[in-house]
């Protein structure tokens, strides 16, 4: 027989083996809990055990635990169901002990007895399905952004969520935004200049030709790519841009910049093609109370008007423009349906309109209406083979630039210094400033390939020339801190 000092498995007496000895009568270890209970002054009260009872009891707990699996299975089982029926009477103290050692003892690998035997956890596939192009919609919930900024243009919508770093640069109101921003690459928003056009066809006073090519040719040196210079609508509808040839036969051209006109129908093709526009661009409206007041003719009248204009700009090998406007509200007959929408981009595409834009003519919409519109619009072209095209009535357009941006689009038109404005929309302000567009996004890290004080430069010359201040808040306070 082996002494005690030889057998290595009882060379100490630890709690467990203790313990152990108490399976063997489940009677005398329920004897002695009651008897320990019993002994309290108060045992009527389940907060006033004493810290001794309450020890024993979690000493008891953790060595049940912690038996093997395989001894005293039986006695094991029985006081698991006996234990169960007095905890209740047990502290809170002791309570939350006993749930922390005990999940402690169960999370541990090494301590829980079938620790081995557990399968792993997998997590629940997810329910919810992201949009492919839109950040947010309310049929499909996608997680918020993860990070602060926004992915660079040429990456993939599913993966505009994980973070990828880029240039930050910090503002300096002393320095030029020309040397903070030196992109090494084409820029990843692109900015459409409108206000020669759009921004001047709502001025009362008529505009020399002469300011207006000064205008044109200061824009031209800013580093926007496009520039809508003119239309060649009837001089009596839209009297401020009568000269449309004029202007265009006195602009000096920079080949890095696309010059493009209105074109209402094939009348106005032909004077564009004469003028030698880069591109053009044609209009309808998401309702047809709106296009009877723009153009008096239905959307389906207006497609067919300009339809023939739209074919010879292709037998010309012109880029064609496609307008929609009122895409989110319309003044005459209130909520546009984004559907509807998406119908008319579909008419339009099938007439090899290479670029669809759509107009938020009134300056309502909210980033919510941006993301609902482009979601309904999305099985129909994708949002990067778009144009939006913002007015700033309520404050809210740079918030629905900022969240196109999000849904994928990476082209917008602008206004300098918030020029702007539509005869047929009661109330609707200017469009959004080029300023404000070109500022937020270079101090979010996204090039534009435009020289803010150059655009500063081109909105001081027109404003001299209708004599109105502008109200863009960008071109206001870099003005002050212009020296020219």
């Amino acid at each position: 027989m082996k002494s005690a000092e030889g057998d290595p498995h009882r060379s100490r007496l630890s709690p467990d083996h203790l313990i152990t000895s108490l399976w063997l009568s489940r009677s005398t270890l329920v004897i002695i809990i009651l008897a320990i209970m019993l002994s309290s002054p108060n045992h009527h009260d389940d907060q006033s055990l004493s810290p001794f009872t309450s020890t024993i009891i979690i000493i008891i707990h953790g060595a049940r635990t912690r038996a093997k699996p395989r001894r005293h299975a039986p006695q094991r089982r029985a006081f698991c169901r006996f234990f169960a029926s007095i905890r209740a009477h047990l502290p809170k103290c002791a309570k939350s002990c006993t749930k922390r050692r005990a999940k402690a003892t169960r999370n541990h690998p090494k301590r829980h007895p079938r620790a081995h035997h557990r399968a792993p956890i997998t997590p629940k596939p997810s329910l919810i399905t992201p949009n492919p192009h839109c950040h947010r919609n309310p049929t499909t919930i996608s997680p918020p952004p993860a990070r602060r900024f926004y992915p660079p243009p040429n990456t993939p919508l599913v993966d505009s969520l994980n973070p990828s770093p880029f240039h930050l640069t910090a503002y300096d109101s002393t320095t030029s935004m020309t040397s903070r921003t030196t992109p090494t690459h084409a820029p990843e928003v692109r900015i459409a200049e409108v206000g020669p056009r759009d921004g001047l066809q709502n001025q009362s006073a008529l505009i020399p030709a002469e300011s207006k090519i000064n205008f044109i040719n200061a824009l031209s040196q800013s580093g926007v790519a496009e520039i809508e210079a003119s239309s060649f609508v009837s001089p009596k509808w839209v009297p401020q841009l009568a000269d449309a040839s004029e202007v265009f036969a006195g602009i000096t051209r920079n080949p890095n910049v696309i010059y493009s006109a209105l074109v209402p129908n094939l009348h106005g093709m032909e004077c564009a093609i004469e003028s030698c526009v880069d591109k053009i661009s044609v209009f309808t409206a998401a309702t047809d109370d709106f296009s009877l007041k723009n153009t008096n003719a239905s959307i389906n009248q207006s497609i067919d008007r300009f339809k023939p204009a739209v074919e010879l700009a292709h037998s010309a090998d012109l880029p064609v423009r496609g307008y929609i406007s009122c895409v989110v509200r319309c003044p005459y007959t209130g909520p546009v349906d984004p559907y509807c929408v998406a119908e008319i981009t579909k008419k339009l595409l099938d007439l090899g309109i290479t670029e669809i834009d759509f107009g938020e003519t009134l300056g309502i919409a909210v980033p919510s209406d941006i993301h609902l519109l482009y979601e309904a619009t999305a099985a129909v072209v994708e949002p990067g083979a778009t144009t939006l095209h913002m007015h700033d009535t309520h404050g809210t357009g740079l918030a629905c630039v900022l969240a196109a941006y999000e849904c994928g689009v990476r082209s917008f038109d602008t206004s300098s210094g918030g020029l702007g404005g539509c005869p047929y929309a009661p109330g609707a302000a200017g469009n959004i400033a080029t300023e404000d567009v070109v500022y937020c996004f270079e101090n979010m890290g996204i090039t534009t390939g435009v020289d803010l004080d150059q655009l500063i430069r081109a909105g001081m010359i027109i404003e001299n020339a209708i004599g109105q201040p502008l109200m863009g808040r960008t071109y206001r306070a870099r003005k002050s801190q212009c020296r020219f």
